[in-house]
């Protein structure tokens, strides 16, 4: 196992994965009597397109600030968690892989645990079937350039990503630290060693969810491990896009003109 004496910087390489990127993933006339009713009084024009236009602020409002705080969102009917900053999708459940046959403590500790080699931490990744959706890997380590990963407490690899900027946990603390209301997406969120997929010949990077450190050991050391997959893994079942907070107020905008073309005279 690795000790502090270990140069900080390993070469690394990335396992293949099978993952082949994202998955392709009426309105009513006015009649004649009620436009005139309208056209009866400016006073009552006005009033109902401020009040319009106060409907549509708040639409307006409540659309940026959900299309702001969508980065976590649940998939596969809660079986996993999308993140739309990253472009990536969390198994919900952080130990799914305790109790399986992957499940192999190699220090002889309870092997229900969810701890395992990282061998079989890949392997197991690669056997999921969740929600129909079979792309699953290991989180990679490297940084968003492929170059080779940091060490210490950095926010460029995948699961560094999701610790530090989606739950919001500040370097050296725990994960379970982080936005409550995020981490409630989630289960079965451990302390300790979560493996990735970057590799030498003899070690595996891991990051420590007790305080986001990120570093290197032994292949034959015990690491839990939390699967995720590139893209929305429900794009090929449901798309569900959120709109954009320009979107919607080109939309607004186009609702007002029509309106007050209509009712104000």
């Amino acid at each position: 196992m690795t000790t502090n004496n270990e140069p900080n910087q390993l070469g690394s390489r990335t396992t293949p994965h099978r993952f082949a990127g994202n998955r392709p993933i009426r309105h009513g006339n006015l009649s004649p009597k009620n436009c005139s009713i309208m056209q009866k009084g400016p006073a009552t024009n006005k009033s109902f397109v401020s009040a319009f236009n106060y409907v549509l602020f708040l639409i307006l409002f409540s659309s940026i600030s959900l299309s702001a705080n969508a980065t976590l969102l649940s998939r596969l009917n809660g079986l996993a968690v999308y993140d739309t900053d990253s472009n990536l999708t969390w198994l919900a459940d952080a130990n799914a892989g305790r109790g399986t046959i992957y499940d192999n403590d190699p220090y002889d500790l309870p092997t229900s645990d969810g701890q395992m080699t990282w061998t079989n931490a890949t392997a197991w990744t690669e056997s999921l079937n969740v929600g129909g959706f079979t792309d699953w890997r290991l989180p990679s380590a490297l940084n968003p350039d492929g170059s080779a990963p940091c060490f210490g407490y950095c926010d460029d690899s995948e699961l560094s990503y999701l610790l530090y900027v989606s739950l919001g946990v500040h370097h050296s603390n725990s994960i379970l630290d982080g936005d409550p209301a995020s981490l409630a997406l989630f289960s079965n969120i451990k302390l300790g060693r979560y493996g990735t997929s970057t590799e030498t010949l003899t070690h595996a990077w891991y990051l420590d969810t007790n305080s986001g450190f990120l570093n290197a050991n032994g292949k034959g050391c015990r690491y839990f491990a939390w699967a995720v997959c590139t893209g929305d893994a429900e794009s090929s079942i449901t798309a569900v896009p959120v709109p954009t907070p320009s979107t919607v107020l080109l939309v607004c905008i186009g609702l007002a003109g029509i309106f007050q073309d209509k009712f104000v005279h």
